[in-house]
């Protein structure tokens, strides 16, 4: 269901790129079936089709998103208690939700629809930007595609080969140019409270997904968050300093077991907006954090990131309240 959901996803994309390609007269394999049905947009100026089309393609993934939700709650455990057991890491390591076909064929669509707006988006650059090399929006789109297929996006090597072209993702850089420019503001002073608490430095890299990590810093306190989030190739841990939090990215515990944490936790965010694209992050930020929904841990962008080296114990379950659930994931990563 995955892939067929993905072969979905490269369609809906297709018809997003066609549209705008349409009105600045360039063509895609869609161009001829499409044109009647696009015709109302041609004629109208090149922002204003960017903008519908942009908004069509949010309120796609809105609804798709959903719909990978709302398949997946029955068999989400909501409450602590018999029936939903907490498990450590390591080990054992908590297994991942039962596979459900809807869930499956969204995340699929999630995926196709980010990887041929990668192309399309690449493409465009490629022709009209001379040091953009023309095979690289293939190169992209087939990478974030070969997402549908499970045991290949469980491999740690593709993680590392995704990761780090998520740096080159037009889609990508929709949470990864914020988290830059976040991460420039807030380094002085993340260096400055490291220096001043005798603290290690606040910055690390991981080299799995290429994501940058900074602990602490004033601008990051203001928010009054305290845990972590991630911006695409960017990861932002409070408080500090001291820093808290610094599990390693990819450590081995006794016997061989797989240490995860919050750091992991977040890299498997930089690897979930390399093949869902950073409009789920801001999706994902919504569902997670503001209420009526505060879905918390089991957000579905949490349960997905929460799949790349997956810890155990609990999180917070949906609500205001303070209620701790069991950690979950899908099998993703």
């Amino acid at each position: 269901m995955i892939f067929l959901g993905g072969l979905v996803g490269l369609f809906l994309g297709g018809v997003a790129a066609t549209a705008v390609g349409l009105s600045f007269g360039v063509m895609t394999p869609l161009t001829g079936p499409l044109t009647p049905l696009l015709a109302p947009l041609v004629g109208l100026p090149g922002p204003v089709v960017i903008a519908l089309v942009s908004l069509a393609v949010i309120i796609l993934y809105v609804f798709t998103y959903a719909l990978a939700t709302v398949a997946l709650l029955p068999s989400i455990a909501t409450a602590t208690g018999p029936g939903a057991p907490a498990t450590t890491a390591p080990p054992p390591r908590p297994p991942a939700l039962p596979a459900n076909p809807l869930e499956g064929f969204m995340r699929g669509i999630l995926i196709g629809m980010t990887a041929v707006l990668n192309f399309f988006v690449l493409a465009l650059l490629g022709v009209s930007v001379p040091f953009v090399p023309g095979p690289l929006g293939v190169l992209v789109g087939l990478v974030v595609f070969l997402a549908v297929f499970p045991p290949v996006s469980a491999s740690a090597f593709y993680q590392g080969v995704l990761g780090w072209l998520s740096w080159l993702m037009p889609m990508s850089h929709l949470a990864t140019a914020v988290g830059l420019l976040l991460f420039l503001l807030n380094l002085p002073f993340a260096i400055a409270a490291a220096l001043a608490a005798g603290a290690p430095s606040p910055i690390r890299f991981d080299v799995l997904t290429a994501t940058l990590e900074t602990t602490g810093g004033a601008l990051i306190g203001l928010t009054g968050f305290a845990g972590g989030f991630n911006l695409g190739n960017f990861t932002f841990v409070t408080p500090g300093p001291p820093p808290g939090s610094r599990t390693p990215f990819n450590g081995a515990g006794p016997g061989g077991a797989i240490i995860g944490g919050l750091s992991s936790h977040e890299t498997g965010h930089t690897l979930n907006v390399a093949v869902f694209s950073g409009v789920v992050t801001w999706i994902n930020a919504i569902d997670e954090n503001v209420l009526p929904l505060r879905r918390n841990s089991l957000a579905y962008g949490e349960l997905a990131a929460e799949s790349h080296l997956s810890r155990g114990g609990f999180g917070l379950a949906p609500g205001a309240a303070v209620v701790f659930v069991p950690r979950q994931h899908i099998a993703l990563w």
